[in-house]
């Protein structure tokens, strides 16, 4: 039986770096405060105790979870994440269909949603949609 990994990214508030770990939403009842964070490394739940971890503030639009997918180059493919055959002549973006609950690759020339089968290893990451310049 494979595990699925849970995996995160976002980018953080303080300097604009990507970080990957465990995502937390926090809120405090109130919708005047709201905020995401992603841990990095082990808490200790579930894990031996001495074990520490970092944790971050990220920005809430650049959120994007490991679709438990790999690219041609073995990168791990993200929602967000901008993908292309090797002669760039096809462009996809990864997105969330809220119809099936799952990940979908969208065309962008056309918008057309395609599932996402084993032809993501013939695919490559080459950006995300928060990237300036991508």
């Amino acid at each position: 039986m494979d595990k699925r990994i849970i995996l995160f990214r976002g980018k953080r508030v303080d300097n604009g770096e990507w970080v990957y770990g465990n995502l937390v939403k926090h809120n405090n009842g109130c919708l005047d405060f709201e905020r995401y964070d992603i841990f990095t490394g082990h808490s200790g739940w579930g894990f031996e105790p001495s074990l520490s971890f970092e944790r971050y503030e990220i920005m809430e639009h650049t959120v994007g979870q490991f679709i438990g997918r790999e690219d041609m180059n073995r990168n791990k493919i993200f929602k967000d994440d901008l993908l292309s055959t090797k002669k760039r002549d096809v462009l996809f973006q990864v997105v969330l269909d809220n119809e099936s609950c799952g990940f979908k690759f969208k065309s962008i020339e056309t918008g057309t949603l395609f599932e996402i089968d084993s032809s993501v290893e013939k695919l490559e990451v080459i950006g995300n949609i928060h990237e300036k310049g991508k």
